[in-house]
């Protein structure tokens, strides 16, 4: 095989890196992967043919072909089976070139075979790894098993960001000068960062008031109380608004807020497991407090109450995947 074009295909990457970081442009390079090495496949074939690798996945993740290096004269196809002849990959390459890229995809384990069939000489240098942390492909595969008509999973961007939510319930309030009314709705929000995936519990809401002149509401923290237990958490806006009719002097103000209720990456689950157990009571209360001291106060019906608990049990049980 003529090494003398490998290299000279390296040389010609390497002075198009150059290049292109001297006009400003970043080049994103292969071979950046985490996870354990199971395997580095290294062969020279001057003969066509179809040329294989066996390996054992010993548990589920998320599999990287860190291709470092791979040459033909010919056409050539990279292909990845399971040892019983199930298809999981193909690609075809068209070119007659030196190629350096990473493909990754989830797997489950067991034993596979990586192949590639040319039709002329071949040069192979190829890496094997696994990241065995949750990918979000698998998490929202878990995820909308979790999904019913009370808390439906829906895809907020495709390949990026997945929900599922509980119910909206609200609740009012009336007095002499004002009208104020408050809703919340808890959800499990799953997104995606590289290949992996993030699970956080959080709840949103809304608080709007009818008032003669210009009140306003602030929330800045929601308390949750049940069976002689309390915890809260701090609110922050997301969004506001307000509109005033200057014949009547009747002022519209809406507030949009959001809470952390828990996030993968927290150890400790203790706040978490009183929520639920609060929720868990037969009666709950949700309060919403504002600046100055104001707030608003509503009880759960049961079946809010049952629609949120599903909820928080959900996000625990998809917290058990990490």
């Amino acid at each position: 095989m003529k090494r003398y074009r490998r290299y000279a295909s390296r040389l010609l990457i390497l002075i198009m890196a150059l290049t292109f970081t001297c006009s400003g442009f970043t080049i994103s390079a292969y071979g950046i992967t985490n996870g354990d090495s199971i395997f580095c496949w290294q062969e020279d074939h001057e003969d066509s043919g179809t040329y294989e690798k066996a390996f054992t996945i010993e548990k589920d993740g998320i599999l990287y072909l860190d291709m470092e290096g791979f040459y033909a004269e010919g056409r050539f196809t990279l292909m990845l089976k399971t040892d019983d002849g199930t298809l999981i990959y193909k690609k075809e390459y068209k070119r007659n070139d030196y190629c350096e890229e990473t493909i990754s995809m989830d797997l489950d384990a067991g034993n596979y075979v990586l192949s590639f069939t040319s039709n002329s000489c071949l040069e192979i240098e190829v890496n094997g790894y696994l990241d065995t942390r949750l990918s979000y492909k698998r998490l929202i595969k878990e995820a909308k098993k979790y999904s019913t008509k009370n808390i439906p999973y829906k895809t907020i961007t495709s390949g990026q960001h997945a929900r599922l939510s509980g119910k909206s319930y609200k609740a009012g309030l009336e007095k002499k000068s004002y009208v104020m009314t408050a809703s919340a709705q808890p959800y499990i929000d799953i997104t995606r960062t590289g290949d992996l995936g993030k699970v956080r519990l959080a709840m949103k809401g809304k608080t709007s008031i009818v008032s003669y002149g210009r009140r306003t509401f602030y929330p800045k923290a929601v308390w949750f109380t049940g069976g002689g237990m309390t915890t809260g958490y701090n609110a922050y806006l997301t969004s506001d608004s307000g509109e005033e009719d200057y014949t009547t002097n009747i002022y519209q103000d809406y507030k949009y807020w959001k809470i952390d209720l828990a996030n993968y990456k927290d150890k400790d689950t203790a706040q978490l497991d009183k929520l639920i157990k609060i929720f868990k009571q037969k009666t709950v209360k949700v309060e919403i407090v504002g600046k100055k001291d104001s707030y608003i106060t509503w009880k759960l019906s049961d079946s809010a109450r049952k629609n949120w608990l599903a909820v928080f049990n959900k996000y625990k049980k998809l917290l058990e995947l990490y």
